[in-house]
C-alpha cells in the first residue's frame, strides 16, 4: 500500500497496513469519547450564577446532569459503565497497563490542578471561601492516587471550581488548565473503555494524549500561518504592552525603552523559532528523539515568553517535563510501540484536523505599537488616592491584567486589546504611525466607540459587591493562601499600590494608551473610563451576607 505525503510516498506492507487500521480505529474511538465527555463535564459543571453565592458548589451538579436530553444520554452510560462494570472500574492501579507509573503521572497532573484551584484568594464578589470545594478536591487528589475511578469525580469538582471565575465579568480562559485537565479527560476514557471491553491500552491514552499535548502548539501555529504572522514580526512590542499592564513594572521608562530595543534585533529568531516549535509539532512521532526534544523544547519555550510577557505557563511545563519523564521512564524497559509510521500517520492526521476536534486555544495576533490598558484607582475615606494593581482582583486578576474593558470607554479608540489586534491593516498602518500626535490622527480615523451600557453596568455591580466585601473583610486571605500557586500573568505593583489601611470609598477607571515609536516608550493618553462610588448598605442588600 502507498501513502502520499506531499512530495514523500510510504510504501506499507501488509502487517503495517493493518497497524494503521487497528491505531487509527483505537485512536478514533477515544478522541469520540473525548469529544462526547468534554463537552458534558464543560456543560454539566457550568452552574447558574445563583449556585456560586451558596457554602457549597460541586453538589449543583446534581441538577445539571439530566437537564437536557444530550447530557441525560451521556450521564446515563456514564452511570451504566459504572454499575455495569464496577469491578474493572474500581480496579487498583496495579490492574492498570503500566500503572506504577501512570499513577504517578495522572497524580501529579491532579495535584498541579488541585493547587491552582484550592488556593485562590477569598471570592470577593460571591463573598465565599467555598471551603468545602477546595478541600473536597485535595481530597480527591489522593483518592486518584488510591484508585483511577476517582479521576473523573476530580474533574467535575475542578470544573465547577474554575467556572466561578468566568462569572460575572468575561473573559476569562481555560487556557492554562487546558492541557492537563484535558489529559485527564482522555484517561477516563481511556479507563472506561478498558473496564467496557476488559481490554487495557493505557498506550492508547499515551498515544493520543501526546497529540493533544502537540495540538496545543500546532492551532496557534495554523493560525499565525493563516494571519501572514510571519511576515509581521515586531516581537518586542508585546513586551511593552505588557509593561504597560504591570509587567517589569520594577523598571522606569528609559530601561524598558532600552530592553525594547534590544528584544528588537532578535525579532526574527524569536518568531523562526517560534513557528518551528508550533508548526513542527505535527511531527512529533517521527523519531523518539523529536518527542522527547519537542517536550523539552515547549518547556523552555514557556520560560522565555515569562522572561519577555511575564506569561507563565507552568502548569503546561509541568505536563511536558512529566511526560518527558514518563516516557524516558517506559522506554528504559521496553521501546514505546508508538514510534511507527503507522502511529505517525495517525498522529499526523490527529494534530493536523485537532481544530476539528479539540477546542485549543488559538493564541496568534499582531503585536501592535501602540497599546490600550486600563488602570484603577482607589480612593480612601481619608482622601488619599491609591493604585489598584491588577493582583488586588485576584481570583479576577486575568480579567483586570488583560484589560478586556473596551466597553467601559465612550470615546472612539482602536481594537486592540492588550497590545494586540488580528486587523493586519491596523497594524501596518500603526508601524508608519511613529509619533503620538500620528497615532492620535490614527484612532481617530479608525477608532470606533465600544461603548456598552448594559456590560458597564455589571461591571459597576461587580466592583461595589467586591470592594464592599473587602471593606468588611479587610482581607482577601483563606487557610490556604500561604501555599497560592503561581500565577498566570504576573504583574508588579506601583510605588502608590493600595495598602489595605483604610476602606475605599470609590474606585476610578483611567483608559491609558501607550506607544513605542522606535526608540522610547510612552505613554500618550489618559482618560477617565468609569467612576464607581462604593455604597456598601446597597451592595450588601444586593448580595446578601456571605461567609
Amino acid at each position: 500500500m502507498n501513502v502520499n505525503l506531499g512530495m514523500l510516498t510510504l510504501k506499507l506492507p501488509a502487517l503495517q497496513v493493518h497497524e494503521l487500521l487497528v491505531t487509527a480505529m483505537r485512536a478514533g474511538l477515544l478522541v469520540m469519547m473525548f469529544v462526547v465527555l468534554n463537552g458534558w463535564v464543560m456543560a454539566v459543571t457550568h452552574l447558574p450564577v445563583a449556585d456560586y453565592f451558596e457554602p457549597v458548589m460541586f453538589t449543583g451538579i446534581a441538577r445539571q446532569l439530566f437537564g437536557t436530553l444530550k447530557h441525560a444520554l451521556v450521564t446515563v452510560c456514564v452511570i451504566g459503565v459504572l454499575l455495569l462494570r464496577w469491578r474493572f472500574v474500581a480496579a487498583p492501579w496495579s490492574r492498570v497497563e503500566h500503572g506504577v507509573d501512570i499513577r504517578l503521572y495522572v497524580t501529579v497532573l491532579a495535584a498541579v490542578l488541585a493547587w491552582n484551584h484550592a488556593t485562590y484568594d477569598y471570592n470577593l464578589y460571591f463573598d465565599r471561601a467555598h471551603y468545602y470545594d477546595r478541600f473536597t478536591l485535595l481530597a480527591l487528589v489522593f483518592l486518584v492516587y488510591w484508585r483511577p475511578l476517582f479521576v473523573l469525580p476530580f474533574v467535575l469538582v475542578l470544573t465547577v471550581t474554575g467556572w466561578q471565575f468566568h462569572e460575572p465579568i468575561l473573559p476569562n480562559s481555560w487556557a492554562q488548565t487546558s492541557m492537563p485537565l484535558r489529559l485527564l479527560m482522555l484517561f477516563v476514557c481511556a479507563h472506561f473503555l478498558a473496564a467496557v471491553t476488559g481490554v487495557q491500552r493505557t498506550i492508547d491514552w499515551l498515544f493520543v494524549g501526546c497529540c493533544i499535548v502537540a495540538a496545543h502548539y500546532w492551532v496557534p501555529g495554523l493560525n499565525k500561518l493563516g494571519l501572514a504572522w510571519p511576515t509581521y514580526g515586531h516581537v518586542h512590542h508585546f513586551m511593552l504592552s505588557t509593561y504597560a499592564n504591570g509587567w517589569l513594572g520594577f523598571m522606569n521608562a528609559e530601561e524598558v525603552s532600552r530592553t525594547a530595543r534590544f528584544v528588537a534585533l532578535l525579532d526574527w529568531p524569536i518568531v523562526i523559532a517560534t513557528l518551528v516549535l508550533q508548526i513542527g509539532s505535527v511531527l512529533l512521532l517521527v523519531h523518539r528523539f523529536t518527542l522527547l526534544g519537542l517536550l523539552a523544547a515547549w518547556a523552555v519555550f514557556h520560560l522565555g515568553i515569562l522572561g519577555l510577557a511575564g506569561i507563565f505557563f507552568w502548569q503546561w511545563i509541568v505536563v511536558e517535563a512529566g511526560l518527558l519523564m514518563l516516557l524516558r521512564r517506559l522506554w528504559a524497559r521496553d521501546p514505546i510501540p508508538f514510534i511507527s509510521i503507522p502511529h505517525l500517520l495517525v498522529s499526523v492526521l490527529l494534530i493536523g484536523a485537532s481544530k476539528l476536534w479539540l477546542p485549543a486555544v488559538g493564541l496568534a495576533w499582531y503585536d501592535m505599537r501602540a497599546s490600550y490598558t486600563f488602570r484603577f484607582e482607589a480612593t480612601g475615606e481619608s482622601g488619599r488616592v491609591y493604585s489598584l494593581p491588577p493582583k488586588f482582583f485576584e481570583p479576577y486578576d486575568f480579567q483586570f491584567t488583560l484589560g478586556w474593558f473596551k466597553y467601559l470607554s465612550r470615546e472612539p479608540r482602536l481594537n486592540i486589546t492588550w497590545g494586540a489586534s488580528s486587523d493586519r491593516a491596523l497594524a501596518d498602518r500603526l508601524l508608519e504611525a511613529r509619533t503620538p500626535a500620528a497615532v492620535r490622527r490614527l484612532e481617530q480615523t479608525w477608532g470606533e466607540v465600544m461603548y456598552d451600557e448594559q456590560r458597564s453596568e455589571v461591571f459597576d455591580e461587580f466592583m461595589q459587591r467586591y470592594i464592599t466585601t473587602f471593606n468588611r473583610r479587610r482581607s482577601k486571605q483563606v487557610w490556604l493562601s500561604p501555599l497560592h500557586a503561581p500565577r498566570q500573568i504576573w504583574t508588579f505593583a506601583r510605588e502608590d499600590a493600595y495598602d489595605d489601611s483604610e476602606p475605599i470609598v470609590r474606585v476610578d477607571v483611567y483608559q491609558i494608551m501607550s506607544m513605542f515609536d522606535g526608540e522610547r516608550y510612552l505613554e500618550i493618553d489618559r482618560r477617565a473610563a468609569r467612576s464607581v462610588r462604593i455604597d456598601g448598605d446597597a451592595a450588601r442588600a444586593a448580595s446578601g451576607e456571605g461567609g
